[in-house]
This record gives structure tokens, C-alpha cells and sequence, in this order.
């Protein structure tokens, strides 16, 4: 029942940012229950900017290390809803231990959600790490974190790890690599990004053509090399 009270409480959304119940819920997080401590850490997700409270951001900060995975995860979760409000350093310490653990794609998308606050030197040293991963959906997931944290993340080890998603046998990776790209903005101008680019105008699958030429739009005057001109999928240049 407890579990389903907090079921019930994310549903409603900021709705129920009430303080009754939000002292409740922050009670459901501590619960002897998994379950509950799952459903309650979602719950506090769904309320949004009301659950980024000092007291809330403390306990989704211990839950991000509980021993059930099914709850870290809801954690994490939560922590990507609420956002660059939820940058708190127990949070940070507590998503950089998880990344370099390779314990879930829910805390690599947290890292994206938080911005500019999550592109530290340990997390963007984890990204890269997982950019190489052996599982395709952990290199896709760690491509959309690099989209979120955007020109903070445009070191050198961390650009050529993404140079290589963009070459990647994996489709969706691919796209979702020519999207970091744009979010990197100037600093992925660079003549090897720019010829892989190139060559992902005309590549078979549309859906790379078309996150290419965005990529390619987006960088504007930057990508206008001869090979990218001469594409017939590169964008009208304005």
C-alpha cells in the first residue's frame, strides 16, 4: 500500500507538493521496503522543482548507493528529472561512483540532465570510458549525456572518443554521436570531424544523413569544407 500511496503521489505531479505530502514521501524513501523506496524516489522525480529540497536531494543522494539496483536506478531517474538543481556534491560523488562501477545507463543519463555541473574531469573521464563501452546502448547513452553537458565537454580525449561513435557499426549510435557533436558547438569543428561528417551525409541509413546535415547546420560557416559542399545532403547554406 505504501508503495502505491507513492505510485499515486507521482502521478499527481507538482499537485501534490504539498507539505503533508511531502513529508510522507520523504518518510517513503527511508521505508524498510524496496519497493517503496523505488516508488517513492520516482515519485520525487515527478513533483519536479518542489522535491529539490536540501532534505530530498540528501536522500536521493544515499539511494543512489542502496545495495538494490531497482532503487539506485529510481534515483537516478529522479535526479535526471529535477536536473542541474540536483548538482549537490553528495549527488555528484554518488553518480561518479555508479559511472565508474558501469552500474546503469539511468545514472549516464542523470549526468547529461545536470549540465555544465556534471562536466568534471572524473565524470567526463567515465563518459569516455563508456563511449568505448562493448554494449551499444551504453555507448548510445553516454553519446546523449555528451548532448546535455555540451561544450563542456570538449576535451581532447573526450572529442576523440566521439569521433569514433561517429564511425560506429551501431546506426543509432552514430546519430546520436553527430548529435553530441552539435551540442560540442565550434570546438567540434575540426578537420576529423568535419571529413566523418562528410562522409555521413551519404551514408546509407537516412536517419544518420539527416542528424549529420543538423550536425552540419548547426556549425554553420565552420563546416563549410569542400567534401560537406559537395554533398547532395548538406544543408542550403543560407
Amino acid at each position: 500500500m505504501r508503495g502505491a500511496a507513492a505510485d499515486v503521489v507521482g502521478g499527481l505531479g507538482a499537485a501534490a507538493a504539498t507539505e503533508s505530502f511531502l513529508a510522507a514521501l520523504a518518510r517513503l524513501l527511508t521505508d524498510g521496503n524496496g519497493y517503496v523506496r523505488e516508488a517513492a524516489a520516482d515519485a520525487v522525480g515527478r513533483l519536479g522543482a518542489a522535491a529539490a529540497t536540501e532534505s530530498f536531494l540528501a536522500a536521493l543522494a544515499r539511494l543512489l548507493a542502496d545495495g538494490r539496483w531497482d532503487v539506485s536506478q529510481a534515483a537516478a531517474d529522479a535526479v535526471g528529472r529535477l536536473g542541474a538543481a540536483a548538482a549537490t556534491e553528495p549527488i555528484l560523488a554518488a553518480l561518479a561512483r555508479l559511472l565508474a562501477d558501469g552500474h546503469g545507463n539511468a545514472a549516464v543519463r542523470a549526468v547529461g540532465r545536470l549540465g555544465a555541473a556534471a562536466a568534471t574531469e572524473s565524470f567526463l573521464a567515465s563518459l569516455a570510458r563508456l563511449l568505448a563501452d562493448g554494449n551499444w546502448y551504453m555507448r548510445y547513452a553516454a553519446a546523449d549525456a555528451v548532448v546535455g553537458l555540451g561544450a563542456a565537454a570538449a576535451t581532447k580525449p573526450f572529442l576523440a572518443s566521439l569521433a569514433r561513435l561517429l564511425a560506429d557499426d551501431n546506426k543509432d549510435v552514430q546519430r546520436w554521436a553527430a548529435r553530441a557533436v552539435v551540442g560540442l558547438g565550434a570546438a567540434a569543428a575540426t578537420e576529423s570531424f568535419l571529413a566523418v561528417l562528410a562522409r555521413l551525409l551519404a551514408d546509407g541509413d537516412a536517419d544518420v544523413r539527416v542528424a549529420a546535415a543538423d550536425a552540419v547546420g548547426e556549425l554553420g560557416a565552420a563546416a563549410a569544407t569542400e567534401p560537406i559542399l559537395a554533398s547532395p545532403c548538406a544543408p542550403a547554406r543560407r
